[in-house]
C-alpha cells in the first residue's frame, strides 16, 4: 500500500510572520533573535515574535491581514495597543506596543514597536534581520541594572548566561 504525502492546507503561522518581516525589512528581536543567533541546543522556547518597525501602526495592520488570510472564513486575531511597564524608553520598555492576539487562546502572537536609533542593531540571517547578540547582551545588562525591571531579572539573567556561555565556547574554539 502506498501512502500519499499530505499537503498542508495552510502554512504555519511562523512562516507567514517571517515572510512578512522579510518583505517589510523589519527587525526581529528578543528570544527569536537569540535563537537565530545561537546554536539549536542553546535555544529558548518561545511562541511570540517581537518586531521592531519604523512604522509599527501600519505594519501591525498588514501583519494581522496576512495572518487572517490564512483562514479567510474566520476572524482569529485582533490588535491591542498597550505599554510595556518600565522607564527605559531606549530598549522598548515604557513604549507603546501594538500586539496581535489570538482570539481563541488570548496569547500574544506578535509585538510591534519602534526600534531604537542604533546603526549596529541588526544583521541578516537567511534574508531576515535579527537583533545582534552584542546589542541583546547590552540590553539585558541594562534590564538587570534597573530595579524597576525586577520582574524581568530572572529571565534576563538566564538569557545573559546563555549568551555568555555561547561566546565563551566560541572563543575557546579558536
Amino acid at each position: 500500500m502506498r501512502i500519499k504525502k499530505m499537503k498542508l492546507l495552510y502554512t504555519p503561522v511562523s512562516a507567514d510572520i517571517e515572510s512578512y518581516v522579510k518583505k517589510k525589512r523589519n527587525i526581529i528581536y528578543g528570544a527569536k533573535a537569540m535563537n537565530a543567533n545561537l546554536p539549536g541546543y542553546m535555544a529558548r522556547y518561545t511562541t511570540d515574535y517581537d518586531i521592531w518597525s519604523r512604522k509599527p501602526t501600519r505594519d501591525v495592520v498588514g501583519m494581522e491581514r496576512t495572518l487572517e488570510r490564512r483562514r479567510p472564513t474566520t476572524d482569529d486575531y485582533y490588535i491591542r495597543r498597550t505599554a510595556i511597564p518600565g522607564k527605559d524608553d531606549y530598549y522598548g520598555y515604557g513604549k507603546k506596543v501594538y500586539r496581535i492576539v489570538d482570539k481563541e487562546t488570548e496569547e500574544v502572537v506578535v509585538d510591534y514597536s519602534n526600534p531604537p536609533d542604533d546603526p549596529n542593531l541588526s544583521h541578516t540571517v537567511r534574508g531576515i534581520q535579527y537583533q545582534t547578540l552584542a546589542h541583546q547582551k547590552m540590553r539585558l545588562q541594562v534590564i538587570l541594572a534597573d530595579p524597576a525591571m525586577k520582574f524581568r531579572h530572572e529571565k534576563a539573567q538566564r538569557d545573559l548566561n546563555r549568551i555568555n556561555n555561547y561566546l565563551r565556547q566560541k572563543r575557546n574554539q579558536w
